[in-house]
């Protein structure tokens, strides 16, 4: 499996500090590594989550409201998979 749980969490980091077009190609590249991988590990559930953390934001931020909700709740969904209700809550 890649490393998607080290890219998704840079990919977030970069959306968080205001690097949105670098976050949502980051984000975006890594959804793509792991796109019909079959059943992800926990590990590689949360950098989904981060990478579709990223793109939420930058969508939002780049004035695509409805691409956002749509990445938040696939976020939300992989959080929601490992149990991690903090990052769910957050997304």
């Amino acid at each position: 499996m890649p490393l998607v749980w080290t890219e998704g969490a840079l990919a977030a980091g970069l959306g968080h500090t205001g690097r949105f077009a670098e976050a949502q190609a980051m984000g975006d590249a890594c959804l793509a590594q792991v796109a019909g991988a079959g059943q992800p590990d926990a590990l590689v559930l949360g950098g989904i989550g981060d990478a579709e953390f990223a793109v939420a934001v930058a969508e939002a931020a780049m004035g695509r409201p409805a691409a956002a909700r749509a990445a938040w709740r696939r976020g939300q969904e992989a959080f929601r998979a490992i149990d991690h209700h903090f990052l769910v809550g957050l997304a």
